[in-house]
This record gives C-alpha cells, structure tokens and sequence, in this order.
C-alpha cells in the first residue's frame, strides 16, 4: 500500500495511544499518510488516518489533540492534485470539501487506497 505509516507500531507512543482511543470498537486501521501545515506551523503536523469505516484528519499537540473525521460512505469524491513539490488529497461530499498537502509520492497511492475503500 502506498502510505507512509502502515501500522500503529510505526507512530510514536503518544500519538499510537491518541489514535488507539480515538478508533471506534471494531474499526481497523487501515494506514496513514503526514500532511503539511504551512500557514499554522510549516512542517508535518496532521496525519490523515484512513480506517475501514472513515478518514480521520489527526493532529496531535503538546497540550491537547485535534480530530476532524469523514466517514466513508459520505465522500463522493475523492483528488489528488500533483504540485511542483507537493501534492494535494481533496475530498468531497454532501456539504463538505477538505484538503490537505502530502507527499507528492505517496499522495497518489493514498487517494488511491480511499477510493478503494468506499467502493
């Protein structure tokens, strides 16, 4: 698959407890891929967490964490836009439009492993 982190074991402790008490009962984690914040803090901040049931946008602070989620069923489309050094994930559905920057090489696989899913 075509993400960057595979598994919980991949993240570190405190982010893996975050993302573990975050997953519903019976959701299963499916892999995730790191955005880029470049207005609020210029590096890799929020994690796009894709599961069997929704994407999940993750950021995990010093003091408290921050969780935006899509379920799966509602996206009606899904993007991938390739920019000189980035890429950019859009998605889209009833009332909602969300996009964020990842990496150019795995963005596309990621966009890819969404799509997959909500078939």
């Amino acid at each position: 698959m075509a993400t960057v982190y595979e598994s919980l074991d991949e993240f570190d402790s405190r982010s893996r407890d975050g993302i573990e008490r975050m997953l519903y009962d019976g959701e299963t984690f499916i892999g995730a891929i790191p955005c880029w914040d470049f207005m609020v803090t210029r590096r890799s901040a929020t994690k796009l967490i894709l599961t069997d049931q929704r994407v999940v946008a993750y950021k995990r602070g010093i003091i408290r964490q921050k969780e935006k989620d899509v379920l799966l069923p509602r996206i009606t489309s899904i993007g991938f836009k390739k920019g000189i050094l980035f890429g950019k994930i859009v998605l889209k559905g009833a009332g909602f439009k969300y996009s964020n920057y990842v990496s150019r090489s795995k963005g596309r696989g990621f966009a890819s492993e969404i799509r997959n899913q909500t078939r």
